[in-house]
């Protein structure tokens, strides 16, 4: 595993996908509050998209999320490519909750905040 998903996963939860022994995804989150969880990054390198890698590493997540931390009631996430991302999390259970603004070094993004209850 590179050095900077052991230095991530030190603060954050993070999951990496392999297949044939090579990293092909990755899906990273904070704690926002007590009984959220949001995911910051969900990857998955091009050459490995449509095999459901992205919904195996969500699944994954949800399942670890309610096996380590049951003070966690949802999991949030903010898209920054709603008619692309927005239509992957729908597909696995999540629900348009809002908006938001994805804050960048160069500047902020709106975004559409997705959510998905635990319990």
């Amino acid at each position: 595993m590179p050095g900077d998903f052991i230095q991530i996963s030190e603060n954050l939860p993070i999951i990496v996908a392999f297949e044939n022994q090579l990293q092909v995804g990755f899906i990273a989150a904070r704690y926002i509050e007590q009984s959220k969880i949001e995911i910051l990054f969900l990857y998955v390198r091009l050459d490995a998209l449509g095999k459901g890698i992205g919904t195996m590493l969500a699944k994954h997540f949800e399942s670890w999320v309610s096996q380590h931390d049951s003070l966690i009631q949802q999991i949030v996430v903010d898209t920054a490519v709603p008619k692309y991302n927005q239509r992957f999390y729908q597909k696995i259970g999540y629900s348009e909750v809002g908006c938001s603004e994805c804050n960048y070094p160069d500047g902020s993004i709106r975004a559409v905040r997705l959510a998905k209850n635990l319990r």
